[in-house]
């Protein structure tokens, strides 16, 4: 067996390339994505991969691999019936392995069904016999310690990002959206987020109370009980909103952080509107503030607040920057 191969690059096409070992060049087969990722213009081609052999009657045949882990998924892949090594190829390249993983996890037939050349049947094939095994498990320690490494030591949950993706399947079903259509809503987001370079900031703590006139008390996401209700968020997400603020040169603001109307309630609200008007006061930041709700928190302020823009409008508003036809505006064209 060839468990890696390392040389110099001197060819490249969609699909493969071919590695210069010691004067003898190896054809290796990629994902197009690999191949993308691959520079030929470096003066140093050197290149290594994790690779598997492929051993058929009339050929043998290379596929390589960036990542030990997308090697795995190539074989975790390749173990469901109907699905060989060009279309395990070509799953690996629409869906990256955490995307793979999530869509495990949530039993997400669309993901896969999404994949060209995979159909409903295959997608559900798919879901049906690789979910709780083993040997996902491994690999999802596996990502976790990646995702270590690659944060420079800032742990990334993904065990608390998947029960986040479930609250808020569950709240969209609530809401009378059909499973399937709430959990394509939720990747819709997650991969225009991605594609987008957005970060979509997840609590990691909040104020709760037990009613709405009560006092509040910090808590960790994970220790919410049933009976208690989150109506502000808590000090270190507020830290952490207010630093990206502080990173950021223009801020959309649309609805208050918590319920305000209670003093006890009121200081994520009142700590993101100082922190956005000081940043503005100081000319590093423009600020666009919008929503009735939003507006009456801010008139709350013991202090002089400045911003860029206020909008009175709420929905209107967001829907003015989605750029939907607003009637009001359209017959003044």
């Amino acid at each position: 067996m060839i468990g890696r191969i390392k040389g110099q690059l001197i060819e490249k096409k969609r699909d493969s390339v071919v590695i210069d070992v010691h004067g003898i060049g190896y054809v290796v087969y990629v994902t197009e994505k690999t191949a993308r990722s691959l520079n030929l213009d470096n003066q140093s081609r050197d290149i290594s991969l994790y690779s598997e052999l492929l051993v058929k009657e009339d050929l043998l045949q290379l596929v390589g691999f960036i990542t030990q882990i997308e090697k795995d998924w190539f074989n975790i892949l390749r173990s469901v019936q109907g699905i060989g090594a060009k279309v395990a190829l070509t799953i690996l390249n629409t869906l990256d392995t955490k995307e793979l993983l999530h869509a495990l996890r949530m039993k997400n037939e669309l993901a896969f069904s999404s994949v060209s050349g995979i159909g409903s049947r295959m997608a559900q094939r798919l879901v049906v016999e690789l979910s709780g095994r083993k040997d996902l498990v491994v690999l999802e320690d596996e990502e976790i310690k990646e995702i270590r490494d690659d944060s420079n030591d800032q742990t990334v949950n993904i065990i608390r990002r998947k029960e986040i993706q479930q609250d808020a399947l569950s709240a969209l079903q609530n809401l009378g959206f059909k499973t399937a259509e709430a959990q394509s809503t939720i990747d819709k987001i997650l991969i225009e987020a991605k594609s987008k370079n957005c970060e979509i900031l997840i609590p990691d703590d909040c104020k709760i109370g037990i009613k709405f006139s009560g006092k509040g008390k910090n808590k960790k996401i994970n220790d919410v009980k049933k009976n208690e209700m989150i109506l502000d968020i808590g000090e270190k997400t507020l830290e952490k909103i207010c630093d990206k603020i502080d990173l950021s040169k223009t801020v959309l603001w649309n609805g208050p952080a918590g319920y305000f109307e209670n003093e006890n309630f009121k200081k994520g609200t009142i700590s993101i509107a100082k922190k956005i008007s000081d940043n503005t006061k100081n000319k590093s930041l423009i600020s666009i503030i919008g929503g009735g709700d939003t507006l009456s928190a801010i008139n709350r302020s013991k202090e002089k607040l400045f911003f860029t823009h206020l909008s009175t409008a709420g929905g209107a508003f967001l829907e003015f920057l989605e750029g939907k036809d607003l009637p009001g505006l359209s017959v003044l064209k």
